[in-house]
């Protein structure tokens, strides 16, 4: 008699060997928190790659009261009026009429408004881009004198940063000065920055590919020309941009995803060996029948049965 048959006569519990051997159990699962380091690791390498690619570097520039993206209309003193070695070019430009005015044109990122301090009441006001106007205190501190050897000009404090503007669009913006209480409007310094994207790189490289194409056949030169035309026509680095953040976002998403999958089979492949343990650990009875219960011993699962003869 086989082994399955006297199992099934004697009523055992039979269980496959493979589900409690040791050497056939499956993996363990993912820990939890695998997928939030694949996460940062793959967030990592597409930040880095956009930065690769989307250099932005950063220019300041600062124009004197007499540069011509400055335009002044109603009644201005000129700079030669006002010499000071505590001034932004050594001298400042002072409107006087109620109408006087001066508007500063340019392009970037950040505006900066630089001026003196002067030992009595100064103030003019500055609006940017037809904005509300703001004004700008440039009286010193009372009982401030101006530094030894400075006799020219009634300023006692160097020039400096009175007001900025930061974290603008890079178009064009103009930033506007009129009188303050005080009467004056002053015109000193203007400092800004400018956001120039690098994407000259990808195109001088596309440029030399291209230029090592071309041979002694017009037709290929022609190819070679349209192809160089082409990238340089290409996407924008904006919409490169855009779709390396989209592509970033949907391959997170996909990763956790399979890492959600992975961790629920995980648990039920866990949950299945843990019901076969417990099914191990019950011991094997007889249902009885014409042997009886007396005088038998539980037999182990890992036992191999031989047959017996009735």
């Amino acid at each position: 008699m086989s082994t399955s048959t006297f199992i099934r006569r004697h009523g055992l519990s039979y269980i496959p060997f493979k589900h409690w051997c040791p050497s056939s159990s499956p993996p363990p699962p993912l820990p939890p928190y695998a997928h939030i380091m694949l996460r940062r690791w793959i967030l990592q390498a597409t930040l880095g790659a956009m930065v690769a690619r989307a250099g932005i570097t950063y220019t300041s520039h600062t124009v004197d009261d007499d540069d011509s993206s400055i335009t002044y209309s109603g009644t201005w003193e000129p700079s030669s009026s006002h010499p000071s070695p505590l001034n932004y070019g050594g001298s400042h430009t002072l409107g006087v009429s109620s109408d006087a005015r001066a508007v500063f044109t340019f392009t970037g990122v950040a505006v900066y408004y630089l001026a003196s301090l002067w030992p009595y009441e100064v103030n003019s006001y500055v609006s940017l881009d037809g904005g509300p106007n703001v004004l700008i205190d440039m009286t010193a501190p009372p009982g401030t004198t101006a530094p030894s050897g400075v006799n020219v000009g009634d300023e006692v404090v160097n020039f400096d940063v009175r007001w900025r503007a930061e974290g603008l669009e890079n178009t064009t913006h103009t930033l506007t000065i009129t009188r303050g209480p005080s009467t004056y409007a002053i015109s000193d310094g203007f400092r800004y920055t400018v956001a120039i994207e690098d994407t000259t790189s990808e195109v001088s490289t596309s440029s030399r590919t291209q230029q090592n194409l071309v041979t002694s056949t017009s037709q290929q030169a022609v190819a070679s020309e349209s192809l160089s035309s082409t990238s340089a026509g290409g996407l924008s680095q904006k919409n490169l941009i855009i779709i390396a953040v989209v592509c970033s976002v949907f391959g997170t998403l996909l990763l956790v995803g399979i890492c959600c999958l992975l961790f629920t089979l995980g648990g039920r492949k866990k949950k299945n060996r843990n019901q076969v343990n417990e099914a191990n650990e019950r011991p094997l009875t007889y249902n009885g029948g014409a042997y009886g219960n007396n005088g038998y011993t539980p037999v182990s699962m890992a036992t191999q049965y031989s047959p017996v003869n009735t």
